[in-house]
């Protein structure tokens, strides 16, 4: 087996290791029972700062809302 063909095969399953990944971790924000709003907003945070945070960054919205935006 030569380099050029070692290097090949780690290139080509670089990219679904690469989307595994990414998918795993989309995942994880959306399953996992913590709030990312309210650990981005900090502990001390009011309830309409909170809420105000889900929407801006998109989470009052259901997880097909949120994949069609480019």
């Amino acid at each position: 087996m030569s380099f050029l063909a070692f290097v090949l095969r780690r290139v080509a399953l670089l990219a679904p290791a690469l989307l595994g990944v990414s998918v795993i971790g989309f995942l994880l924000v959306y399953l996992l029972p913590a709030n990312p709003a309210l650990v981005k907003a900090g502990a001390i945070a009011t309830a309409g700062y909170v809420a105000e945070m889900q929407r801006r960054m998109g989470l009052d919205q259901p997880l097909y809302a949120n994949t069609s935006s480019a």
